[in-house]
């Protein structure tokens, strides 16, 4: 390819900068338009989604690498790569952020750091596995032919995806965190401290929409607790 300057890895600084830019685009647009459409754009759908994006980015790149096999060397711009990489930027803004929220959205509140450090663990495994792939029996293959198998386990994976997925129902918790009241409530006085929920962004919020019987219930009983607590103005400690 023709660098003009630049060389092929200078270019993986776009998949940082564009990961900072569209986030906040999905999730003030993109999610919002697809919800009015009538996309599905729950967490397993939205994976579904960068599945099939991730795919499509490597047979993109299959693509490309037959047009530039077939024009004389170094005449072809360094520029086509951009496209590729947005496009799997996209498939990772569905995939990991959101598979992230998702894992953190259903991990029971005990077992968070563990259910996030097994994700990425999953994500580690992948890169070796990839890795070992690329550093054994591709090297004996034409790069075309190697994305074009890469866009084919894509798919195959997505649809394994799809059927797993399909067996799956949302975490409904029972492990509410006590409030500060119901401490109150049960020890009998002293000073109440406010207690603060973990931030959620709008695209965690709606990860963990799958979620939200669950805490609707948390909130339930946490208004039949307090509703039993007699009033005391000596109680509090302001």
């Amino acid at each position: 390819m023709a660098l003009h300057g630049l060389e092929p890895e200078e270019l993986n600084i776009l998949n940082p900068l564009e990961i900072m830019i569209f986030i906040p685009l999905f999730d003030q647009i993109v999610y919002p338009f697809m919800e009015n459409h009538d996309w599905d754009i729950s967490p397993t759908s939205r994976i579904k989604y960068g599945m099939y994006i991730a795919s499509l980015s490597f047979a993109a790149s299959s693509v490309l690498e037959v047009y530039i096999q077939s024009q004389p060397p170094s005449s072809v711009h360094v520029a086509w790569q951009v496209p590729q990489i947005t496009i799997i930027t996209i498939a990772e803004i569905f995939v990991n952020v959101t598979g992230l929220e998702f894992a953190y959205a259903q991990a029971p509140d005990n077992m968070q750091v563990l259910i996030l450090a097994l994700y990425l663990s999953m994500t580690s495994m992948g890169d070796v596995l990839g890795a070992a792939l690329y550093s054994s029996v591709f090297t004996f293959l034409n790069l075309k032919i190697v994305l074009a198998v890469c866009a084919t386990l894509m798919l195959l994976n997505t649809l394994i995806f799809m059927r797993v997925s399909a067996r799956w129902s949302p975490y409904e918790r029972t492990d509410c965190p006590r409030s500060s009241q119901e401490d109150h409530a049960e020890f009998g006085g002293g000073e109440v401290e406010m207690q603060t929920t973990r931030p959620k962004s709008a695209m965690s919020t709606m990860a963990s929409e799958a979620a939200g019987e669950g805490a609707a219930t948390c909130d339930n009983q946490r208004r039949d607790a307090l509703h039993d607590v007699p009033y005391d103005e000596h109680a509090l400690v302001v």
